[in-house]
């Protein structure tokens, strides 16, 4: 298939605004609790006792992070490790990169 410059041109500016629309609302649709308590209930099951820390922590979250299957279980995890800051401080390790 041959594209002419004016079809290559409009294609690829049609490409460009899919891509730019999508990078750009990707992240408007929120988790809200209220709307889908039988998800918040399912990861509150994993760490009863921090349910309402968890709670918080998902309220607001972009959809596509909450919906993946790996989220359930490292939703807690993150969520401990994010409380964590308060009694210990952040350590951090440089080393050089192998490029």
């Amino acid at each position: 298939m041959r594209f002419t410059p004016w079809k290559a041109e409009n294609i690829w500016q049609l490409y460009m605004s899919a891509s730019n629309f999508l990078d750009r609302s990707v992240d408007e649709i929120r988790y809200h609790a209220a709307t889908d308590p039988a998800l918040i209930n399912r990861i509150v099951a994993l760490v009863p006792d921090r349910a309402e820390e968890l709670r918080v922590f998902l309220e607001g979250l972009p959809q596509r992070f909450i919906y993946r299957p790996a989220f359930r279980s490292r939703s807690a995890a993150t969520s401990a490790w994010r409380s964590s800051f308060e009694k210990e401080p952040v350590q951090l390790g440089f080393a050089p990169c192998g490029n």
